[in-house]
């Protein structure tokens, strides 16, 4: 299932589980595989990443409409875009795998959702 809004395409999973998480769990583990790339590659990649959203341990994607505020040597800033797929930390490593597999991909980054969370605080997107 996709959900949009101005700066992102959400792909969320078609039937949503309940699924009640204490928050220290999500603190202590949940994360996100960034994938960059341009945006065609990006684009084209959603087909595939719907299929595995809710499955395999993946929870949840999105990709970013613009390009990246920040990206790693080797990308291009004000063109390159991201994907990010959310999972369980604990089972990074076969999502990971996953990924590689069905979306043939072999670069991407782990990033805790807390550390995220934390980089956009100290960023300049929240100086009032």
């Amino acid at each position: 299932m996709l959900s949009e809004n101005e700066d992102f395409v959400f792909i969320l999973p078609k039937e949503r589980k309940k699924h009640y998480q204490p928050y220290t769990e999500y603190r202590d583990h949940n994360g996100r595989w960034v994938i960059y790339g341009k945006k065609d590659f990006i684009e084209g990649l959603c087909p595939r990443m719907a299929i595995l959203v809710g499955e395999d341990g993946v929870a949840s994607a999105k990709f970013t409409k613009n390009p990246a505020l920040s990206v790693p040597e080797g990308h291009e800033l004000g063109k390159d875009h991201t994907m990010i797929v959310y999972c369980d930390g604990r089972n990074r490593e076969e999502v990971k795998k996953k990924l590689k597999e069905k979306l043939d991909v072999d670069e991407m980054l782990w990033k805790y959702d807390r550390e995220a969370r934390e980089e956009v605080m100290r960023s300049k997107v929240h100086d009032y």
